[in-house]
């Protein structure tokens, strides 16, 4: 099934200053609609759900990620009294209109944050997954520059001319490496699609990339909606660098542990691809 599939460090630095190697910067935000006379919000609609992803400032990263999260969780049908009222299908937001708003929420706190910390107030923010509306894949890069730093700029990126973007710090450094990597693989063998995630685990180790590290973050995205897929050995479940099997693994009669994750490679990357000889 067509999708798309992220991945992401966890460290978050300020200067040369590493604050934490276990932040999580992908995440799924989830779209809910109401009945007007749903009061009790007892019986809620999904209307899809999609990533977000963060560059730069975490701040503004997480302070959009959360209004963003709420304001669409709490949509409300609206009633055409003066007009053909429209299908419910019709009503619902594409990924451009969702990846508008972000924009609008991320413009305030580059303002707000940029009045006393200019050098603090750079951003790039990522809304991707599956389009109901167009019923398609799409990517929205939100980000502001040094020239113009109260505004932030939404475009979409074109799935049509190539199969990864880099997004963040460094991202022709990376984007090098993964290209590099891939020509040790068979072209479009399973190592080969995910040469991506093996140049982010070495770059994760590599002192010389110190913007990025910690542990890595994957999730997967697409008209089923979105799944995160932590990198497991046996025996072990981390998310964002977390063992969710230390201590006790269930919440009530639940578990929280990922029902779908990723076999952790090995340093050729995964067993079942087929390598190119030299």
């Amino acid at each position: 099934m067509p999708g798309l599939w992220a991945v992401s460090d966890s460290r978050v630095s300020s200067s040369n200053s590493v604050l934490t190697d276990n932040y999580p910067k992908l995440s799924a935000i989830h779209a809910m609609s109401y009945q007007s006379g749903d009061f009790p919000r007892k019986h809620p609609r999904h209307l899809f759900s999609i990533g977000f992803a963060f560059a730069g400032s975490t701040l503004i990263g997480s302070t959009v990620r959360e209004m963003l999260s709420t304001l669409l969780s709490g949509l409300k049908e609206i009633d055409y009294y003066d007009a053909p009222d429209l299908s419910f299908d019709e009503k619902i937001p594409s990924l451009k209109e969702v990846a508008d708003l972000a924009g609008r929420i991320a413009s305030k706190y580059v303002v707000s944050l940029g009045v006393h910390y200019p050098s603090n107030a750079r951003i790039e923010l990522v809304i991707f997954g599956h389009c109901v509306k167009t019923n398609s894949l799409r990517i929205f890069r939100l980000r502001n520059s040094p020239g113009a730093p109260a505004i932030v700029t939404v475009v979409e990126m074109p799935l049509h001319e190539r199969d990864f973007f880099v997004f963040g710090d460094k991202p022709s450094e990376v984007e090098i490496a993964i290209l590099e990597k891939r020509t040790t693989f068979q072209h479009h063998s399973l190592d080969w699609d995910r040469a991506p995630i093996l140049v982010m685990l070495e770059i994760a180790q590599d002192p010389n990339f110190s913007s990025i590290g910690g542990s890595l973050q994957l999730c997967a995205t697409g008209k089923f909606g979105i799944r995160h897929l932590p990198l497991t050995k046996p025996g072990e479940q981390l998310f964002v660098g977390f063992d969710m099997f230390e201590g006790n693994p269930l919440i009530g009669g639940f578990s929280y542990v990922h029902s779908f994750s990723l076999s952790h490679p090995n340093s050729d990357g995964w067993e079942c691809s087929t390598k190119t000889q030299d």
